[in-house]
């Protein structure tokens, strides 16, 4: 389940029904949970613990740090078939800041400055448009 972190408390209690049932029977399955780390948050709360009990294996992602931030644009870049650096050393330093490190708001943020820079018709993109771009996102 995807984007956890959305979903009502009921949603965890019932899960929790779920697995407790199911932890009873021969019927077992696999449930694997996604979301930002307010959804952690809501395992630790007393309604939820019977959940959180139930869970084997987590996971925590931890926002990339500026080098992994360079790396992670520069090979998205790549992948899309990038030959040559499109953004500035100063870009890429001003792109941490704004989203945290968190891979999904750089995605915003690069996808949002590579159109801004199209329309200005910008070759490379430098940390002024990195700056209009994370207002236009709200990031």
């Amino acid at each position: 389940m995807d984007e956890m972190h959305f979903n009502r408390s009921d949603i965890l209690l019932d899960l929790a029904m779920i697995f407790k049932f199911s932890m009873d029977s021969k019927n077992r399955f696999v449930l694997i949970m996604s979301g930002l780390p307010l959804c952690q948050s809501r395992l630790r709360l007393n309604q939820a613990q019977s959940l959180s009990q139930r869970i084997i294996v987590q996971y925590k992602f931890e926002p990339l740090g500026e080098t992994e931030v360079k790396g992670y644009v520069d090979d998205r870049l790549r992948l899309a078939g990038a030959v040559t650096g499109i953004f500035t050393d100063q870009a890429i330093e001003a792109i941490g800041p704004h989203t945290g490190g968190w891979p999904r708001l750089i995605n915003i943020q690069v996808s949002t400055a590579l159109l801004y820079g199209a329309q200005l018709k910008r070759n490379r993109i430098d940390e002024d448009i990195i700056g209009v771009a994370a207002e236009e996102t709200n990031l």
